[in-house]
């Protein structure tokens, strides 16, 4: 079944996004399809937003599909932030696994209403500072969902740290569909 894969990181107005100039920041995102790269090195700093990115793909919905997000976050004067996101269709269901590979420098001074906010289709999920929690985390979630219609997937986070005034959003935005 040819589908096309979607990938869109907005900037919306009023809302700020780490960027090199203020925060240092640089990420090179790598997104595979069953192990291969599908999308290389996106830089999703605010200097490089909006991104809209798009391929189509001969996917069999009858066997089970990767589709995973590979983060290669740099702070310039923080250190790095290694992580993934895989979304996993099988048997009408989506098993979605966040993975931090390392500590992350500057983690601790997070405020309390630091979220992440996770949508599958209709389905909807938040966790908060736990997943700064430790030298590494994997927070897995299942929802229903059938591949061989349309699915629409979003994460996207709040940040602010304690002292400071200024609150950073990413969001990351993926609709699949024939």
């Amino acid at each position: 079944m040819n589908k096309t894969i979607e990938i869109y990181c907005p900037k919306e107005e009023g809302k700020r996004y780490f960027s090199f100039n203020d925060h240092g920041y640089s990420n090179s995102l790598n997104v595979y399809l069953n192990g291969n790269l599908i999308f290389e090195g996106i830089d999703d700093r605010e200097e490089m937003l909006p991104i809209r990115l798009s391929s189509e793909h001969d996917i069999n919905p009858e066997q089970a599909n990767e589709l995973k997000f590979e983060y290669n976050i740099k702070f310039k004067n923080y250190g790095e932030e290694s992580a993934s996101v895989k979304f996993i269709f099988d048997d009408k269901t989506c098993h979605t696994i966040f993975e931090r590979n390392n500590w992350v420098e500057q983690s601790d001074k997070l405020e309390s209403e630091y979220s992440v906010n996770l949508e599958v289709n209709e389905h909807a999920e938040t966790f908060g500072k736990e997943w700064h929690e430790g030298n590494t985390k994997t927070l897995a979630f299942e929802h229903e969902v059938d591949f061989t219609k349309e699915v629409n997937l979003r994460w996207w986070s709040r940040k602010s740290f304690v002292g400071g005034k200024l609150v950073t959003y990413d969001d990351m935005r993926v609709r699949i569909w024939n």
